[in-house]
């Protein structure tokens, strides 16, 4: 682990774990925040309007009572006041909407003629040129959790101990925290691993700050990959993330013309780089459904060749696996192959992404 980064990361750690707010930030996520941001606007109004005023844009209608809601059709929180457009925050602590997610909730905010300012509020940097982004005809601005605790820090009035200043004070603490650790998380060099790097690793051994922390890095792996494959012309641009079985994953597949509906790519999780075919034509988890599908991937071999991955992977010297079956099979419509890749760096997984989409999916 590095020295300078042991210590602090080791403390921002401790302080998480014995902080009552990260069970429920962790619990509860996107709930609890909006949850706690709806109560300060009601709570503390002079404090809160400097705060989310800012966000938003003067209006002529005076008819309109401050108000903010939960939940407004489907919106995680929606603000108004006279004088003032509505504000919409959508609300992601630990994931990224997509931008047909983002659309739907702007449409939605939209309606009936409303001018309301949309915001995304996460952890995560969405990576929008100057923090915006246009979707349809709407404009999406980002607002990092870090900023939104400094701005309430800021107008929290300095000499008042009351509970609902304190707690608002000791909320933007935690956040503080939140925003240190996932900085820690995501990636932000090609040359780290695509795994949570040691250092961290070793820090969260067996925290319950794992999980998402494992999610949070996959993700932004994904986000990485995407941005990638749409800068080399890939059609088939989007690169999936999850968390299953304990492990972090990542994976790309496009339509294949080989059967209607089949798809063919990568898939990484842990450190097996899979190559595999998806046939939902053939699923089924008796024994003849396995033979199918263990018949047309023999008929499609080049999918699971490893001979143009190689020098990316670093793997030229390392069996392609099973070695004991033709495939490893994920019922029920799942066949591939690996091989070891247990350092794998981002770096060479974006070499390795580019090369399956230009054999499978060519621009």
């Amino acid at each position: 682990m590095p020295p300078e980064l042991g210590p602090e990361l080791e403390e921002i750690v401790a302080r998480l774990d014995d902080e009552p707010l990260t069970h429920l930030m962790l619990g509860h996520r996107e709930l609890f925040h909006s949850n706690l941001l709806a109560w300060f606007f009601n709570k503390l109004p002079e404090a809160s309007d400097l705060v989310f005023g800012a966000l938003t844009g003067f209006s002529s209608n005076t008819n309109t009572a401050r108000a903010v809601r939960r939940e407004q059709k489907n919106l995680d929180l929606w603000f108004q006041w006279p004088n003032r457009s509505p504000l919409v925050i959508e609300n992601k602590v630990f994931s990224l909407p997509d931008e047909a997610q983002l659309n739907d909730y702007a449409v939605k905010a939209t309606a009936n003629g409303n001018t309301a300012f949309l915001w995304l509020l996460s952890l995560s940097d969405p990576n929008w040129p100057d923090g915006r982004i246009v979707i349809g005809r709407h404009e999406w601005r980002w607002l990092s959790y870090h900023a939104l605790a400094e701005s309430i820090r800021a107008a929290l009035p300095k000499q008042d101990g009351s509970y609902a200043v304190e707690t608002m004070r000791h909320y933007a603490d935690v956040v503080d925290l939140l925003t240190k650790l996932v900085a820690r998380a995501v990636v932000s060099d090609p040359s780290e691993t695509v795994a949570l790097p040691e250092h961290v690793r070793i820090v969260l051994a067996g925290n319950r700050l794992m999980s998402p922390m494992a999610k949070l890095r996959a993700r932004s792996v994904a986000q990485y990959l995407s941005k990638s494959l749409c800068a080399a012309g890939v059609k088939e641009m989007k690169v999936g993330s999850g968390f299953t079985n304990g492990t972090s994953l990542n994976e790309w597949f496009s339509s294949v013309s080989c059967a209607p509906d089949a798809k063919a790519g990568w898939q990484l999780q842990g450190d097996q780089f899979r190559l595999a075919l998806i046939t939902p034509s053939l699923a089924g988890n008796a024994e003849k459904n396995i033979s199918d599908r263990t018949e047309f991937g023999k008929k499609h071999e080049n999918v699971f060749d490893f001979s143009n991955l190689d020098a990316h992977l670093g793997t030229a010297y390392l069996p392609v696996q099973p070695i004991k079956r033709t495939f490893g099979h994920y019922n029920p419509d799942f066949i591939y192959r690996y091989k070891k890749v247990p350092h794998l760096t981002l770096r060479q997984l974006e070499a390795a992404a580019l090369e399956v989409a230009r054999t499978i999916s060519p621009s």
